[in-house]
């Protein structure tokens, strides 16, 4: 990085208004991991007001919660009219596997049309496939490991491992789970528990609570797993989520965009992630692999989702909308940029400017876009600091 001057505190990074790539160039990133290993634990089918809804039925979750960041406005999916969204089973997770909208069959018989988070991983990071594990309670799930993409079906599948036919019981599932995590420490691992799904469509109220309840159980004994082991400990990122709720007047079943169907949980927890924080900003199950991506630094090009920054508790100032007005405008906008953040303006000679600081709250405050409008054109330099 580049400074216009040095003070006693810091270098000034750089940001030229009139060229957008010299912006991407040379904006300064502050936030690095130390997690080299993800788990995705999926809860099938458990409304938010069964779970975060009502902590009672998950304590170990909500503790989970405190130790890291929950998002309260968590959505299977948000409204897009350019795709048929449905809450089911296999559409949601491979929202959550490919970081799109798939519209998929439910029952196991298509396969996703985007390469899977498991399929980029290993070939950019030429892993084998014990670096990748797609572990579930489902069957059909088996289909998250492959896509119909031509240039990349068959090619850097993740191990599968979901079962021989229908739906095994969870506590095998579970079983398996904490061998795999133990044994192969695996970089990405996605793992569903179906028990609240299963009671949930048997009309079982009691028995659909007991499942989420048992599920819980097992979320802290992977956590303790985790915690247990010197490598994985300050090393892995846990993400809680659902592939998708229940409708809002009757559990029994579910595929629509009413409320229950599609409030879910999301929590997440490791190196890097705020420590006790929620935030309502909308977000949903596609928004999951590029935050992945992210933070086991790794590309998904064909992601539609977005990095969750407001997760993080050194939140780096994002690049990808930064320049939304022409050159002639005279005006930077600075997105989805954290609380406290300052945008300081220089002339090429080193002198501070006086520009126009217009701050706007994005339905949070977590995050804020600052529009910067100098009073006459010219080449200006921007230093971008965060608490």
């Amino acid at each position: 990085m580049r400074s216009l001057k040095k003070t006693k505190n810091m270098a000034i990074p750089l940001v030229r208004s009139q060229t957008v790539s010299f912006v991407y160039l040379l904006l300064l990133y502050c936030l690095s991991f130390a997690s080299h290993h993800v788990v995705i634990v999926v809860m099938d089918g458990a409304r938010y007001s069964e779970t975060m809804g009502d902590t009672s039925n998950v304590p170990n979750i909500a503790a989970l919660a405190r130790q890291g960041t929950a998002l309260t406005n968590f959505r299977t999916f948000l409204p897009c009219p350019a795709h048929r969204l449905i809450s089911e089973t296999i559409p949601g997770h491979s929202r959550i596997t490919t970081g799109t909208h798939q519209d998929l069959s439910n029952d196991g018989s298509m396969l996703p049309t985007s390469p899977s988070i498991f399929q980029y991983y290993r070939k950019e990071k030429r892993t084998d496939s014990s670096s990748c594990i797609v572990l579930c309670s489902k069957k059909k799930l088996d289909i998250l490991a492959n896509t119909s993409d031509p240039f990349w079906s068959g090619k850097y599948l993740p191990t599968v491992d979901c079962g021989s036919y229908g739906i095994r019981d969870d506590s095998i599932t579970h079983a398996l789970a904490i061998e795999y995590i133990l044994r192969e420490r695996p970089s990405l691992m996605l793992i569903n528990y179906a028990g609240p799904d299963e009671m949930g469509h048997s009309g079982d109220w009691n028995g659909y609570i007991e499942k989420i309840k048992k599920t819980d159980d097992f979320i802290g004994e992977i956590w303790r797993a985790i915690q247990n082991d010197p490598i994985l400990r300050n090393s892995t990122t846990l993400f809680i989520t659902n592939d998708h709720g229940r409708h809002t007047h009757d559990f029994y079943s579910h595929g629509d965009d009413c409320e229950g169907c599609t409030h879910i949980m999301f929590i997440a927890i490791g190196p890097g992630i705020k420590i006790n924080h929620s935030s309502a900003i909308p977000r949903e199950l596609i928004d999951i692999a590029p935050t992945i991506g992210y933070i086991a630094n790794f590309s998904i090009p064909g992601a539609e989702g977005k990095v969750m920054h407001e997760i993080f508790r050194n939140a780096p100032i994002v690049i990808d909308d930064i320049i939304k007005s022409p050159v002639f405008d005279k005006r930077v906008v600075f997105n989805n940029l954290p609380s406290g953040t300052l945008v300081e303006c220089f002339s090429l000679s080193g002198k501070r400017s006086r520009p126009e600081h217009i701050v706007e709250q994005e339905g949070s405050s977590d995050l804020n876009r600052i529009s910067v409008k100098n009073r006459a054109t010219g080449i200006y330099l921007y230093r971008i600091r965060n608490r």
